[in-house]
């Protein structure tokens, strides 16, 4: 009972102190929030947006968001045999990931044509001529509208968190020589290997496609952020054995396939990695560390505050704010 109790009255003054800082305490403020896939951003995002004074977006929910009238533009004769048979929320899914789920009614001669545009949309962007350029031109329309997104968070007074996937996109925000505070949340190894199972196996099951993820995402977003020592010094945000780590890759190896159609992944497309790029992450994070346990990990890049997801989402967006008001 007592326990109860003391938890209650901390719950209730977190929330006191959390509005006190959104009402009063927090300077006008633009956060990236970064960190690897699956490490908990969506939901403290979720927590922010709860409260008048804050602006909330999520890279992802942009992607999705923006990419069906990009192709529409790029692709005038493909995609509208595609749209007709496949709802927008779905397109993504089946662009990037090969995961084509129809609507209702559509015949064996539509679905046909669909693979055929299909077809013809992933050959371009994969290997056409101008790929690279509508690869970076549908980043930089992205980055143009958190651009604006930022801006008018800060002419209408408001305080903007960014939910972002892409290391980079603090540095072009810094470009344009707008103020970030830039936030990495941690989440340790192991939870984030268990929870990323978690969440396919949840999104399979409810036939979510826009919530699967590919191991090869996770893999490149820990390698993106972290750096792997054995190492132990000042900095370091957590560790994995090395037994841990290679059942990780075991597991992995068990999910993946021997190949995948092309061993190009740009915004538009995603496959799952193939046994040969996983043998070379492998390598990268076991057999530079052969048999040697610990494996510590080190942010790769600078952060004005780091936070490890061990927590409340309530929990942890204090810390940000609390951060905010001491360091504005």
């Amino acid at each position: 009972m007592l326990n109860k109790f003391t938890q209650a009255n901390k719950n209730f003054f977190l929330l006191l102190l959390f509005k006190s800082f959104v009402c009063f305490g927090v300077p006008q403020s633009i956060v990236i929030l970064s960190g690897p896939s699956n490490s908990g951003k969506s939901t403290l995002n979720k927590q922010f947006a709860m409260f008048k004074d804050w602006l909330v977006l999520d890279e992802d929910e942009l992607h999705i968001k923006e990419l069906p009238g990009f192709l529409a533009l790029k692709f005038p004769e493909e995609y509208p045999i595609i749209a007709e048979a496949i709802e927008e929320k779905n397109i993504l899914a089946a662009v990037k990931r090969d995961q084509i789920c129809y609507k209702k009614d559509i015949s064996v001669e539509h679905k046909q044509k669909v693979i055929e545009a299909m077809h013809k949309i992933r050959e371009y962007l994969d290997e056409g001529p101008n790929a690279k350029e509508m690869d970076q031109e549908f980043q930089d329309h992205l980055y143009t509208l958190i651009i604006e997104k930022a801006k008018k968070a800060l002419d209408t007074g408001k305080n903007l968190i960014v939910d972002a996937w892409n290391p980079k996109t603090f540095e072009r925000l810094e470009k344009y020589q707008i103020k970030v505070i830039h936030v990495l949340l941690h989440h340790p190894l192991g939870h984030s290997f268990s929870t990323f199972k978690k969440r396919n196996s949840i999104a399979k099951q409810v036939e979510d496609l826009r919530e699967i993820r590919f191991w090869g995402q996770w893999l490149e977003s820990i390698d993106s952020f972290y750096e792997f020592s054995t190492i132990k010094k000042d900095g370091y945000l957590s560790f994995v054995n090395y037994k841990d780590l290679e059942g990780i890759f075991n597991y992995i190896e068990s999910e993946t396939g021997p190949k995948h159609e092309t061993n190009k992944n740009s915004v538009f497309s995603w496959r799952e990695i193939d046994l040969i790029d996983l043998q070379l992450f492998k390598k990268k994070w076991l057999e530079n560390h052969k048999f040697k346990s610990p494996i510590y990990l080190y942010p790769k890049h600078e952060y004005d505050l780091i936070i490890t997801n061990d927590n409340e989402p309530d929990s942890l967006a204090n810390r940000i704010l609390q951060f905010l008001e001491e360091n504005n």
